[in-house]
């Protein structure tokens, strides 16, 4: 209060943007990244800024230096898997800085590898693939798939945590078959693995496969 003139006067710095982001969302991206975005309700931000933290305990920090103003968007690709994150967006006018938001995501396993199929038996396949996750504290079931050659549909064959091979069996001596293998958790699968080609139980061999 200025006791001189009689009146209630403002401080000359004030703490936070006038107005805040809104909205702000986090999803995960395949394979592997976070990408966050929000509404800018500001009309006099300088830049807007991000901060990560393990969720519990939360301890943000900055990653992804200033972003300029009227940002809606950012991407993080410096994660690790089946990890689970908290993100918040901060503005910053030339009276400081305010939190504007915040959202929490669960990052996708690793795409498990090696994948490669052999007879095993007569009407029998083994599928078999690396287990990218194992260190990973609670993470995450693998799905299979085997499409048939005349077939339109895939069928899922859901696996356990550390599996790293399946005996497919009671298969068909003539038809060829293809499979693709993926991890999955609560936010998902990264891109699968496929085999390269139909394989049949005529074929003594092992086919690698690549990730698509």
């Amino acid at each position: 209060f200025d006791h001189c003139q009689g009146q209630w006067s403002l401080p000359s710095t004030l703490v936070g943007p006038a107005r805040g982001a809104s909205g702000i969302t986090a999803r995960v991206q395949p394979p592997q990244s976070v990408v966050l975005t929000w509404v800018d309700n500001n009309v006099n931000e300088i830049s807007h800024h991000v901060e990560r933290s393990l969720a519990v305990p939360p301890a943000y920090q900055s990653i992804g230096g200033l972003l300029p103003r009227d940002s809606t968007r950012f991407e993080d690709t410096d994660i690790a898997a089946h990890t689970l994150y908290a993100y918040r967006v901060l503005v910053t006018n030339a009276n400081g800085s305010a939190v504007v938001g915040e959202a929490q995501v669960l990052t996708l396993p690793n795409q498990p590898s090696d994948l490669s199929v052999r007879a095993l038996a007569p009407l029998a396949l083994r599928v078999e693939w690396t287990d990218t996750n194992q260190v990973i504290v609670g993470c995450c079931e693998y799905v299979l798939r085997r499409k048939a050659e005349d077939d339109s549909q895939w069928t899922e064959i859901p696996l356990p945590a550390r599996t790293v091979a399946y005996a497919d069996e009671n298969l068909s001596g003539d038809t060829a078959y293809d499979y693709k293998l993926s991890a999955r958790n609560d936010s998902g699968e990264p891109l699968a693995i496929e085999s390269l080609a139909h394989f049949t139980l005529a074929n003594l061999g092992s086919l690698q496969a690549t990730a698509t």
